[in-house]
């Protein structure tokens, strides 16, 4: 029987890490690597992370980082953490985004 993907893996892989975009979640849990050549359209997987969005699992915000185009990075717990992390570890955070890449 084949393996079917869930909001719940989002759910737990974000519990283990301070924030993730929706590209290395597509790659971490689902080992879907959206820039391959042939791939399958991700469709069903930013249907499945909005849906959690939507459902309150996680939350979002958008951040720039100099040299790249705006993103959109999913954490768990509450905003008021993200932003006193985003603020007082900006060049932690921005390691984290770069090795994302």
């Amino acid at each position: 029987m084949k393996k079917r993907n869930s909001v719940k893996q989002i759910v737990e892989f974000l519990d283990l890490t301070v924030c993730a975009s929706e590209g290395q979640i597509q790659r971490e849990v689902f080992g879907y690597f959206r820039k391959s050549k042939g791939g399958e359209p991700n469709k069903k997987y930013a249907d499945m992370l909005r849906r959690g969005l939507y459902k309150g699992l996680y939350n979002s915000f958008k951040m720039k980082v100099e040299g790249m185009k705006s993103r959109v990075f999913y954490f768990r717990g509450e905003e008021n953490e993200m932003l006193k992390l985003l603020i007082n570890e900006t060049d932690k955070v921005k390691q984290v985004i770069l090795n994302q890449e």
